[in-house]
């Protein structure tokens, strides 16, 4: 039979998350499972393999300025008080971005050019690759794009397409279940009534959860039972949660069960913190699952 049990020892907040996250490293919890994902849809994930240059980003010589493709020998001698002339046959009109064509191997810019007859007219000289990107400018082939462990952004995304990278390997979100416990809890849509009260908390785990990364889901609602209480903490161990967090339950009540349950089941590593509001924060492993008791009042939780 379960019993209810009193606080364990209420310890200071940072000796409490050295606990718990000695407890989850030990379990192996941050050695997150990969998925690869379409990198259009990756905004926010995480990766969990770096990322590289599959094609060299430009992968072609291309004009980095509107002007005139010119063989950059035409040019040399060219002066201010002494344009150099260079007739129509020995250059080609480019804008940004265009291919740069053999023989070329520069490009003046279109405000540097004067029109003359028969060609242009151009006042100074310009060395082989000026105003030309070339190939793998920006990366080359091969080149690390982005590490292991980057938070993507939409710069990110962008650069893992410009490379040859239509998906990406990141690290699985994470899957939380949120359970609500109180026979005094209804919907925030139901008639509330007196006695009643609307479960919001569900609403904190779900927002923080999502927010942070993670894919977070909500329990109906179980009544102060603890039998009721344990089988959903158990159905929440069978469905393959990667973190449980029980709503309530963990102070001296006479209908909190949660710090009861979880030493049935698992292991407690910590139940009560030198914090408030929150002081009846319970931690734990279930299988080496991580479970947060939370306090049912929502400032607290």
């Amino acid at each position: 039979m379960v019993r209810r049990t009193r606080y364990l020892r209420k310890i200071p907040l940072a000796e409490a998350q050295a606990v718990f996250f000695s407890a989850l490293e030990e379990a192996g919890f941050f050695q997150a499972a990969e998925e690869e994902v379409a990198v259009q849809a990756a905004l926010g994930r995480v990766t969990s393999q770096p990322v590289h240059a599959r094609i060299p980003c430009p992968h072609f010589r291309s004009a980095a300025m509107d002007g005139i493709a010119v063989r950059s020998e035409d040019t040399f001698g060219a002066r201010g008080d002494a344009p150099k002339f260079i007739p129509r046959e020995s250059f080609r009109y480019i804008d940004t971005g265009d291919p740069l064509p053999d023989p070329y191997d520069a490009v003046v810019m279109i405000e540097q050019v004067n029109e003359v007859e028969g060609g242009v007219e151009i006042y100074e000289p310009v060395f082989p690759g000026k105003h030309v990107r070339e190939i793998g400018e920006d990366f080359p082939q091969g080149a690390l794009v982005l590490p292991a462990g980057r938070r993507l952004r939409p710069e990110g995304i962008a650069a893992c397409l410009a490379t040859g990278n239509p998906t990406v390997w990141l690290k699985r979100k994470p899957r939380g279940l949120f359970i609500p416990t109180g026979s005094e809890l209804v919907p925030p849509e139901a008639d509330w009534g007196v006695g009643k009260v609307p479960e919001t908390n569900s609403q904190l785990f779900l927002g923080y959860v999502e927010e942070w990364g993670g894919e977070a889901h909500a329990s109906p609602i179980v009544p102060d039972r603890l039998e009721e209480i344990r089988g959903a903490v158990v159905a929440a161990l069978e469905e393959g949660y990667d973190f449980i967090a029980i709503s309530a339950g963990t102070s001296k009540g006479r209908e909190d069960f949660t710090a009861a349950i979880v030493a049935e089941l698992g292991r407690v590593l910590v139940h009560g913190v030198g914090i408030a509001p929150g002081k009846p924060v319970l931690l734990g492993l279930l299988d080496g699952v991580p479970v947060l008791g939370l306090p049912g009042y929502p400032v607290a939780a």
